[in-house]
């Protein structure tokens, strides 16, 4: 995988400009902050759950022997801008 960065551009914070990627496409899609066993919520806050999707994905992503550093692209829907931003430190 190679990051795609133009020369006197700022790095990106978050996210990246373009990436090129080779081999098999896997799509995850779905995942909330509930354990993956029983489908429970064990916590109510923001970074909590957040931290359980993210969880949930690498589980995912490890079935088809792949790892976090091989995400090309991740949408995030959040229902409570608020909420987000009063837990971006967490």
């Amino acid at each position: 995988m190679q990051t795609l960065q133009p020369p006197g551009w700022a790095k990106p914070k978050g996210y990246s400009n373009g990436i090129v990627a080779k081999g098999r496409l896997v799509f995850v899609a779905g995942q909330v902050g509930w354990n993956n066993a029983k489908e429970k919520f064990e916590t109510s806050d923001f970074a909590g759950q957040a931290r359980q999707a993210l969880k949930n994905i690498v589980a995912i992503l490890a079935e088809a022997g792949a790892r976090p550093e091989h995400i090309c692209r991740m949408n995030w829907y959040v229902g409570d801008a608020k909420e987000y931003n009063a837990s971006l430190k967490e």
